[in-house]
């Protein structure tokens, strides 16, 4: 054979022989380094379960999940027992008026009341006829001697005056007779041109009752003798009465304590006489 392998200074090495018995089993050297991890194997078959182990303690509470959607009303539950009574709530607001029944039957009359008080008097009714004259009575004493020193004057047109509380002089523009006095241009107010006594009287008729105070005035001041106002009221006022005049005073006659208007009858209103007798 051709020399294939040479050992410098031994010649050529020989064909290797056939291989000798396997020798005793050497003591197992030393481990080896790791080897790089082999591909995962088939997952195998899976084991029969284990028993259950024991409860775990419970956990903490989740968070609140979201609201399902609402489920189908079930069917209404059999009525429960009436609760007790509430209190009364407040009244409500009236109604509207219904339509008015049918008037019932009349009842029976009820016994008679008691007698109402009595009714103011009625006015006053229309004058009688005149009754027979009487007899002549006897003559009365001799007055006083008239002078030429008076006054008449009257008012017959049915004028009305315009009464105010503190006063209003009546207009006396009719029948005027001046001796020894002059009026006003309206025939309010009678001037006497000398001092003395006089004797005055008046009379004044109205178309209505009226409560208001006649007097006769002196420069604008009621003399008391004079004044009449009567507690009810009436159509006709009249005085007659003595007073001491100055020279140059004036007199009237007056309406007053009344705000409103009072109508003098026609042809006999009013009227104011003045006579000096001392």
């Amino acid at each position: 054979m051709a020399c294939n392998n040479c050992n410098c200074g031994n010649g050529c090495v020989g064909p290797m022989g056939p291989p000798g018995p396997i020798g005793p089993r050497g003591c197992p050297g030393p481990t080896g380094p790791q080897g790089i991890q082999g591909l995962q194997g088939i997952q195998g078959e899976t084991g029969p379960a284990g028993p259950t182990g024991a409860t775990g303690a419970t956990g903490a509470t989740g968070a609140t999940g979201l609201q399902g959607i609402q489920g189908v009303t079930g069917a209404t539950g059999p009525a429960g027992p009436t609760g007790a009574t509430g209190a009364t709530g407040a009244t409500g607001d009236q109604g509207i008026q219904g339509v008015a029944g049918v008037t019932g039957p009349t009842g029976p009359a009820g016994a008679t009341g008691a007698t109402g008080a009595t009714g103011a008097t009625g006015a006053t009714g229309a004058t009688g006829p005149a009754g027979v004259t009487g007899a002549t009575g006897p003559t009365g004493p001799t007055g006083p001697a008239a002078t030429s020193t008076n006054m008449s004057a009257a008012n017959t047109n049915g004028e009305t005056v315009a009464v105010v509380v503190a006063g209003t002089p009546v207009p006396l523009p009719n029948n005027q007779i001046l001796n020894n006095f002059t009026a006003s241009g309206d025939g309010t107010t009678f001037t006497a041109a000398s001092a003395g006594t006089y004797m005055i009287s008046y009379d004044v008729k109205l178309t209505a009752p009226a409560l208001l105070t006649s007097s006769v005035r002196i420069n604008g001041t009621d003399i008391p003798a004079s004044v009449v106002t009567p507690t009810d009221a009436t159509d006709s006022y009249s005085k007659a009465f003595v007073v001491t005049l100055a020279e140059n005073d004036e007199i009237s006659l007056v309406l007053s304590n009344l705000l409103g208007a009072a109508t003098l009858a026609a042809g006999s209103g009013a009227n104011l006489v003045a006579v000096k007798i001392a």
